[in-house]
């Protein structure tokens, strides 16, 4: 029969539950069959071959590598004669198919000969050379001396004994004669090379059907190398790596779909009706777990945290935002199902603040950190209003509380402890806070006597997701259109109300003093309202065609308050928590706190993020829009996305995908590279490097090219930049080469060399991201943050490369 062209050698990566393994190449003798885990030959009886396929007894455990070979045997039993009906067609194929396979066998075996040699040349060329050159240039000295010493007593003697000295009586610096010397050389190398031949000798007489003397280029060494396989091969193993990122408006539709998902593909849930469930979740192939990480929630808590160093004042912070959750051991959060518990942010403290708990109705926990956040110390026990503590130096606190009748807490604001400070700060004057943004739906009822009355506009409002009914005005769900809504804003006789941007409609809903629903149109309008009575209202609002891109905008700033009695803020002790944003102050403010015209330079910007598993998880770019005042951010990070193509038919390269960005920018940082180095880390080769002046987007030197030209184009006014990659773990490559020969440090050298060629800046976090061998552990997780991956930059080094990127980016 025709022996098909293909590679007898398949391996797997065991999940742990699977004890099937198909044999995908020609086998017609099971004899042949040659099965390994982990490089040994299991057990007699450990498995057994059913049809196509190697069965365990007991499933290898997950991640162990299962390899089927096909090791033909060269025997022979068939004595054709002329007289017994021997000599016939199917017992000549199976002779001659013998051969066949064992010439596929011997190409294999090459390709393996050839790259242990490869790896043992590197070796040796590495190792060779490592002598003391400090002990070498001494011995020179010594023998330089001596050589010179007694070549005058020779030539003292006799003056032509230099005319021709065999190499028997000529002596190296060892006392030894050179013809000693090239004995032991010769003697050496016979010693390492049969050494060689013994253990490259895979199959018996490989050393000879091989001559030794024989020489390969660089092309025969990487054409033995590449295995070659059929289509369906290729596709079968491609497909395996898939994964990716995949998004759904509820979590019902995740789950539903959760059985057709590659294992870990990241699961994004956008607008479920519970938003509880919404968030980022990773399906591992069993479970889809939801992530801890939160970048709404931490943007929020932020705002709290971060105080202006401005004017001091002595009092009392308080009114502190919660979460649901507790902190356990080590200074770690742990989350509840319930409100049963809450929990504050980071706090920032002084040495000597107290804190203290003022309510017999709670009981607290705290959680003390250094000033980079890391974890000091905590009581580990619920303490009562008698136990106060008092912070030794300067850093972070976080509070974790929970109320002795064990009932739910309701509150979002903790207003029942405090933390008492001689440091504390404020915004004390009024010229320090931008205009037009303090409303008086953000005050208290008792402290209206002191505000100064004038006529002032408000712009900007809080952003909810869903709609809200219009019989009832009560909050709803999400919609299909994108709908969002405002918390209630307290008006009063003759205030107006009106759109700024065009591209918006809203809808208003009005209620009484008490907050009771009087009545709502339920249709869009973009005409100017006038308010009738005195009392409180809420909007929805949506963009005009539906889009989306209203998900991404952080606040409300189309729907404009002109009101009669507006207030300013007198002191800032009247102003609610979590109220102040740094794109809130004046930029008189922002110059005299540090930031200044740098800041206001990307004040109410518009920022793309293109690349890859990196950027889509959204680790970043909250910290920098925070640090930087930008309006928005549109995320076009895909996970496992290259800046070149893959293949002829890649859709999802970085140089292709630019095109499909929205229209407008401000800001753009493209983040990529550590993908084309070695995408699927393992199963494939990576992507072409190539060199300076490609200009195809199959090759990373020519995707760089394509990525600058076409945004320079695309966006000629808007300001672009670069990340280069930091470093990975050794065990995903760090310091080795990729299959195709080439290393991270040269992938991220093409993206130096292309964005100096066109001025463009970049931010070599390669070099300056601190992140190495020693704390890869801590500096990479997974995107539950529960383990490292060795690839990806965890929360706390996200949080140290935001600032590098924010300085960075302040400058550009």
């Amino acid at each position: 029969m025709s022996v098909p062209e293909q590679v007898p050698y398949k391996e797997y990566r065991a999940t742990g539950s699977n004890n099937s393994f198909e044999i995908t190449f020609y086998l017609p003798d099971p004899k042949d069959l040659v099965v390994m885990v982990n490089k040994e030959i299991p057990l007699v009886g450990a498995y057994s071959i059913v049809g196509d396929s190697v069965v365990f007894s007991t499933p290898p455990n997950e991640g162990d590598l299962v390899e089927l070979t096909r090791d033909t045997q060269l025997d022979r039993e068939t004595n054709f004669k002329s007289y017994d009906n021997s000599f016939r067609p199917e017992t000549i194929n199976f002779d001659l198919d013998k051969i066949w396979l064992v010439l596929q066998e011997s190409n294999l075996v090459d390709a393996k000969i050839l790259a242990r040699l490869k790896q043992e040349i590197e070796w040796r060329r590495t190792h060779d050379f490592n002598y003391d050159e400090l002990a070498q240039v001494r011995e020179k000295q010594i023998f330089d001396a001596l050589k010179g010493y007694a070549d005058t007593l020779y030539s003292a003697t006799d003056p032509n004994v230099f005319a021709g000295v065999i190499a028997g009586v000529v002596f190296a610096r060892d006392g030894k004669s050179i013809q000693a010397h090239l004995e032991e050389i010769a003697d050496q190398f016979a010693e390492e090379r049969q050494y060689l031949d013994e253990q490259l000798g895979l199959k018996v007489g490989a050393s000879d059907v091989y001559p030794k003397d024989q020489t390969y280029t660089q092309e025969e060494v990487n054409n033995l190398i590449s295995p070659k396989a059929d289509l369906d091969y290729v596709n079968d193993t491609f497909s395996s790596f898939a994964g990716g990122r995949k998004a759904y408006t509820t979590l019902a539709l995740a789950q539903a779909d959760q059985s057709t998902l590659t294992a870990n593909t990241v699961v994004d849930v956008t607008n479920d009706p519970d938003p509880t469930k919404n968030g980022t979740y990773q399906w591992n192939g069993t479970t889809l777990t939801k992530s801890a990480y939160d970048p709404l929630t931490q943007a929020k808590t932020y705002v709290h945290t971060a105080l202006i160093n401005y004017d001091q004042l002595t009092g009392e912070l308080s009114n502190f935002g919660l979460v649901r959750g507790y902190i356990q051991s080590g200074g770690l959060d742990a989350n509840t199902s319930t409100d049963t518990h809450k929990r504050t942010d980071y706090i920032s403290v002084n040495a000597g603040d107290v804190i203290e708990l003022r309510s017999n109705d709670y009981l607290y926990n705290h959680a003390f950190y250094d000033e980079n956040k890391v974890f000091i110390s905590s009581p580990n026990n619920w303490l009562t209003t008698s136990s106060k503590f008092t912070a030794a130096q300067k850093g972070f606190v976080r509070l974790a509380f929970k109320r002795v009748d064990t009932g739910l807490i309701n509150q979002t604001v903790c207003d029942w402890a405090v933390i008492q400070s001689n440091d504390v700060t404020f915004v004390k004057q009024r010229k320090h806070i931008a205009d037009k943004l303090i409303s008086t739906n953000h005050l208290s009822d008792d402290i209206s006597e002191r505000l100064i009355s004038r006529n002032i506009e408000v712009n900007e409002f809080e952003k909810f997701v869903g709609n809200i009914d219009s019989l009832t005005g009560l909050n709803g769900g999400v919609t299909s259109t994108n709908v969002h809504r405002t918390d209630f804003i307290k008006v009063n006789v003759g205030d107006k109300f009106m759109l700024t941007n065009s591209q918006y409609l809203y809808c208003p809903f009005w209620y009484d003093e008490n907050q009771d629903f009087i009545s709502s149109t339920g249709t869009w309008s973009t005409a100017e309202i006038t308010v009738t009575q005195a009392g409180y209202v809420k909007f929805t609002t949506k963009q005009s065609n539906n889009g989306a891109e209203i998900n991404n905008l952080p606040n409300i700033n189309w729907i404009k308050l002109t009101s009669l009695e507006g207030a300013f803020v007198r002191n800032s002790i009247d102003i609610s928590d979590q109220i102040i944003k740094p794109s809130h102050l004046s930029i008189e403010t922002l110059a005299l706190v540090g930031s200044g015209g740098a800041a206001s330079q990307w004040l109410g910007k518009k920022w793309l993020t293109l690349g890859d598993s990196i950027t889509a998880r959204g680790w970043y770019q909250p910290h920098v829009v925070s640090e930087l005042g930008l309006a928005s951010y549109v995320n076009f990070g895909v996970g496992g996305t290259t800046l070149a193509r893959k293949t002829t038919s890649d859709t999802t390269a970085m140089s292709v995908r630019y095109e499909g960005m929205d229209a407008t920018a401000d800001l753009i940082t493209v983040w990529g590279g550590v993908n084309d180095f070695g995408y699927s880390y393992g199963s494939n080769t990576g992507t072409v490097l190539g060199i300076m002046g490609d200009t195809s987007i199959d090759t990373v030197y020519g995707a760089l090219k394509t990525i600058i030209e076409g945004l320079i184009t695309k966006y000629p006014l808007a300001k672009i930049a670069f990340i280069i990659t930091p470093p990975v773990s050794s065990g995903m490559g760090m310091r080795s080469p990729n299959a195709k020969g080439f290393r991270l440090e040269q992938y991220c050298q093409a993206v130096r060399e292309v964005c100096e060629y066109y001025s463009i800046p970049y931010l070599d976090l390669y070099k300056q991201s601190g992140i190495n061998e020693k704390n890869i552990n801590i500096m990479t997780s997974n995107v539950s943050g529960t383990a490292p991956d060795g690839l990806h930059p965890s929360a706390l080094a996200m949080e140290r490369i935001a600032k590098k990127m924010s300085a960075f980016l302040r400058d550009l």
